[in-house]
C-alpha cells in the first residue's frame, strides 16, 4: 500500500515538473496594440500563443512576403496554442499586435504534451486512484472489524 502511494506521489511530482516546464518555460515577447511584439524565428518547429487581447499575427520570411497566420490565444488557464513548422528556408520574423509567448526545442514538445487530454486524464488518475484505493481499503478493514 505504501509503495503504491509512494509511486503515485513520485509520478504526480513528475507530472507537475513536466507541466511546469511546458507551461512556464516559454519566452514572452511584449507588445501593444499599436506596437507589435516581434520574435526572430531562426527555423525549427515552435509553439506559439498570443495574448487574448492580441489581434493579427504575421510571419515574414527572410526576403519573402508577409504571411498572415492564425495563432491561438490565451483565454483563461488553458488557452489555445499553435504549432508552427517553417515553410521557408532560413529565418523569419513573427509580429503580433499585443503580447506573444514562444516555446522552442524540447520545451515546445513539453508544451504540446501538457496540452493533450491524455496528460490531463493521467494527472487526474494519479490523484484520484490512490485516494479511492485508500477509502476502499479502510472501509473493508472497518467492516472486517465490525461484523
Amino acid at each position: 500500500m505504501k509503495r503504491a502511494l509512494t509511486l503515485a506521489g513520485l509520478l504526480l511530482v513528475l507530472y507537475a515538473a513536466v507541466y511546469s516546464v511546458g507551461a512556464f518555460s516559454g519566452t514572452y515577447v511584449s507588445g501593444t496594440v499599436r506596437d507589435p511584439a516581434i520574435y526572430q524565428w531562426t527555423g525549427g518547429t515552435i509553439v506559439v500563443q498570443r495574448k487574448a487581447s492580441s489581434r493579427g499575427c504575421t510571419v515574414t520570411a527572410d526576403g519573402g512576403p508577409e504571411t498572415a497566420v492564425h495563432i491561438g490565444s490565451r483565454k483563461g488557464a488553458l488557452g489555445e496554442v499553435t504549432e508552427l513548422e517553417p515553410w521557408f528556408g532560413g529565418g523569419a520574423v513573427i509580429k503580433c499586435l499585443g503580447g506573444l509567448t514562444v516555446w522552442t526545442g524540447w520545451a515546445a514538445e513539453l508544451r504540446i504534451i501538457t496540452r493533450s487530454p491524455a496528460f490531463s486524464t493521467g494527472a487526474a488518475a494519479l490523484v484520484s486512484l490512490p485516494i479511492l484505493y485508500t477509502v476502499i481499503r479502510r472501509r473493508r478493514n472497518e467492516s472486517a472489524r465490525n461484523p
